[in-house]
């Protein structure tokens, strides 16, 4: 049972049994998972953009356009990531990024990805990738016009693909 006003996820059991012989009991038991609002996303993909977007013009860079296929190229990253257990840019059988944007459909000349994990909101995880220079670099570079996003909750991470289109 989720508690909206209360930012509490909880369950409620009761619990009937015997607890010795010829002695019956009924005990209430309360369980409390994580304080998270139960309709409120930690991460989100339009404040990821928003955040991305904002760096690159304050550094004097056009904004990115959230592109179809190159979401679609992250979400299949992402999908790989939490069914196989791992993060990384390289899978555990050696496949990047690269032919997971092919097959999306997206044609490029330039790309890039950046990966980001157990951020507890998009402020946190944008510091991050600015303070680390190849995440940086991919976000201020001035070949990319479209970005990608992908996210999860459980486990929270994100995946950022960038690019700029064939011709």
């Amino acid at each position: 049972m989720r508690f909206p006003n209360d930012n509490l996820n909880a369950g409620i059991w009761i619990v009937c049994g015997i607890a010795g012989p010829l002695v019956f009991g009924l005990w209430l038991v309360i369980t409390a998972g994580p304080i998270v609002p139960p309709s409120q996303d930690i991460l989100s993909i339009r404040q990821i953009l928003e955040q991305t977007n904002a760096d690159r013009q304050e550094h004097g860079y056009e904004p990115l356009t959230l592109d179809q296929e190159l979401s679609a190229a992250a979400r299949a990253k992402l999908a790989d990531m939490v069914a196989r257990d791992y993060f990384a840019h390289v899978s555990p059988d050696g496949e990047t990024i690269w032919p997971l944007i092919e097959k999306a459909g997206y044609c490029y000349v330039y790309a890039g990805e950046n990966l980001a994990g157990d951020f507890l909101d998009e402020e946190e995880q944008q510091q991050a990738w600015m303070d680390s220079p190849t995440h940086r670099a991919n976000i201020l570079s001035p070949f990319y016009e479209d970005i990608g996003l992908a996210v999860s909750q459980e486990p929270l991470l994100a995946v950022a693909v960038f690019g700029v289109k064939c011709g």
